[in-house]
């Protein structure tokens, strides 16, 4: 008997009587114990060279920037154990029953995998009986697409003929997809590796960026009651109209902009708005209406980038390239339909604006298409509240999103948040940078950061140097510190002279002569040349005069 304890203990299943739930650690979710379960098959972590494997690294670096994003470090578990035909063992279906959400990293050998195929229905089944296969009407599955399965037309479903559960298969066709890949020149998928180089790198770490803003979004949108999800007479603090000023419409779109609309998607999240839809739309055309009127209706803007109904990918295979001009062209029509049901929606509410962007030289291949195309340029009612940018490049559209949507922010500030931290460091000490930026999440600061993962620039330095509550810049490796100083001596110029609340310098190690002698009049300075502590940062902590007093051994 002895042993069996042991032994159950060493799989978490055992746990002494009345202390189970004090002992037992929580996830980032209340009633969950774990965050997130990775779903994939052996096969997709083998490394290309003597690196790390691709599941490997996924894994780790969504750890990572999901500890930024929220604060606090996620616990992401998979199974390294996995075999063949063998039964799921008590310690996975337990466990899984305990976990938020699953990320299901698809691939050729996912689906031929029976074992990933058991770990995905488990969840599922599991899932249902905790809390639902959706919270706030958002699924709790997401979908990573390593490497495309067939010909990837998203009508398709790849698990079709399984023995998972047709609602099981229609959940996951109409979660969001993270592709992992793009169609170069000749219709290839290119996977993204980034052993391959700086620039498969960066579009391996842009997609994790995706994928964590969306599994943020979700665990926030679940940590405080949803606007949709109000029982009616019950007071909340933002108004439904509040609520349509915080979302976003942004228009599916044709193939060849997918990128540049996760683009203008990850601008409005990093600036705290939420972007509709946040599921794949249905294929079928009453369904697709339905769904798209909701999501209007939930929204006071709408965005709808224009594209092509052909493709510019001139493929070997040439049954490839037809499969590319039939996702063109139901794209284009789908890009129609968006449009002319935002129109119906302008026609009732004249608070509901929206904002169309072509490419410069955009044809179309279907005359009926082209017409469409001539429509939106020329006639006087596609511009009754809406903005028309044609051959405006991308950064043009974003200056507008931001100019539209500067009031309703402006008047978000200080209402139901903390203030706002803009905390200012050079590309190279972000990881250095980290226990800060914990530390003031943790103690309900909103901090904002000029770049994200892997080093890319968030647009928008001025802007958060107009919007924040208090500036904190870190010195770290590099002296840039006459440069940060030009722009607190300029910041009025932001901020239409509405003051801030504190201005810090934290100067880090290594330490040096120069940091050692570092002072100046613009701003608190602070030195610790150690590893981070809470008495090294308090007399910027004073100086912001947060709405609560911090606790002795508060969590740093």
């Amino acid at each position: 008997m002895v042993l069996i304890h042991r032994l159950l203990r060493l799989t978490n299943l055992y746990q002494p009587e009345g202390k189970q739930k004090m002992n037992t650690p929580k996830g980032l979710l209340p009633d969950f114990e774990e965050d997130i379960f990775i779903n994939y098959d052996h096969d997709d972590n083998k490394a290309l060279t003597d690196l790390r494997g691709w599941v490997d690294l996924m894994h780790e670096s969504l750890e990572t920037r999901l500890a930024m994003l929220v604060g606090e470090k996620p616990k992401i578990w998979r199974d390294n154990l996995m075999t063949g035909n063998q039964l799921l063992t008590d310690t996975i279906v337990v466990r899984l029953s305990k976990t938020a959400f699953l990320v299901s990293v698809l691939s050729p050998s996912y689906i031929n995998s029976p074992w990933c195929k058991r770990e995905l229905n488990e969840f599922y089944l599991r899932a249902s009986l905790n809390g639902g296969i959706k919270l706030n009407n958002k699924s709790r599955i997401f979908k990573v697409v390593k490497t495309p399965i067939g010909d990837n037309d998203p009508r398709i479903d790849p698990l079709e003929g399984s023995d998972l559960p047709p609602e099981l298969r229609a959940l996951l066709q109409e979660s969001l997809g993270y592709n992992f890949f793009e169609l170069d020149d000749k219709g290839r998928p290119i996977e993204f590796w980034p052993e391959l180089g700086k620039e498969f790198r960066q579009k391996f770490l842009t997609r994790l960026e995706d994928l964590a803003q969306d599994i943020k979004e979700f665990i926030f949108k679940c940590q405080k009651p949803a606007c949709d999800q109000l029982v009616p007479g019950e007071q909340s603090v933002a108004s439904d109209q509040d609520c349509k000023k915080n979302r976003i419409y942004l228009a599916e779109t044709t193939p060849e902009l997918f990128e540049d609309r996760n683009e203008i998607k990850r601008t409005l999240q990093q600036h705290n708005y939420h972007v509709l839809p946040d599921e794949n739309l249905p294929f079928e055309s009453p369904a697709f209406d339905e769904k798209v009127r909701s999501y209007l209706e939930q929204s006071a803007l709408s965005i709808h980038l224009i594209g092509s109904d052909h493709t510019s990918i001139a493929a070997c295979d040439p049954q490839t390239q037809v499969s590319l001009n039939f996702q063109h062209q139901l794209a284009g029509v789908r890009v129609r339909k968006q449009h002319e049901l935002a129109m119906s929606r302008a026609d009732n509410d004249p608070e509901y604006s929206r904002l169309i962007w072509m490419p410069a030289g955009l044809t179309g291949q279907d005359p009926s298409y082209q017409e469409f195309i001539e429509y939106l340029q020329n006639d006087p009612a596609v511009y009754e509240n809406a903005e028309v940018l044609y051959g405006a490049n991308l950064e043009d559209l974003k200056t507008i999103v931001q100019k539209r949507l500067k009031f309703s922010r402006e008047e978000n500030i200080g209402k139901g948040k903390g203030k706002r931290v803009y905390l200012i460091c050079d590309k190279q000490d972000m990881e250095a940078a980290l226990p800060l930026q914990t530390f003031l999440t943790r103690q309900k600061f909103e901090v904002m950061l000029p770049f994200k993962a892997g080093g890319q620039v968030v647009s928008g330095h001025k802007e958060n140097l107009r919007l924040c509550d208090a500036v904190l810049i870190f010195y770290g490796s590099t002296n840039t510190m006459e440069w940060k100083l030009k722009d607190l001596r300029r910041i009025d110029v932001f901020r239409d002279n509405r003051p801030l609340l504190a201005k810090g310098i934290y100067v880090a190690g290594p330490e040096t002569d120069q940091k050692r002698a570092f002072d100046t009049i613009e701003a608190l300075v602070m030195k610790n040349f150690g590893e981070f502590s809470l008495e090294s940062l308090s007399p910027f902590l004073k100086q912001v005069e947060t709405i609560a007093p911090f606790a002795k051994g508060a969590p740093v």
